[in-house]
């Protein structure tokens, strides 16, 4: 495997740690009452900013278009991730 592919393996992994982590981060505060719109818009202004805060929290969940889950985003880099490791 090259370089670049055992990059971009990695860049997915992390993505989908940051949208699962940013995931449950959200759904622990909207069962605290908070506003989810509200938490993202206060993530993208401190240090919880990411790429997932700015797209896809905003379109896929908080607008609630598409079909993609966190679980599928989570799944995308695990198949590739032994090959990676080993």
């Amino acid at each position: 495997m090259g370089a670049a592919h055992t990059m971009k393996c990695l860049n997915n992994l992390v993505t989908a740690l940051t949208l699962t982590a940013t995931a449950e981060g959200l759904a622990i505060g909207t069962h605290c009452g908070l506003d989810p719109a509200v938490m993202n818009e206060v993530l993208n202004e401190s240090t919880g900013n990411s790429w997932i805060t700015r797209t896809h929290i905003h379109q896929r969940v908080l607008r609630r278009s598409g079909s993609y889950t966190a679980m599928q985003a989570s799944m995308v880099p695990m198949h590739a991730a032994p090959s990676v490791l080993n």
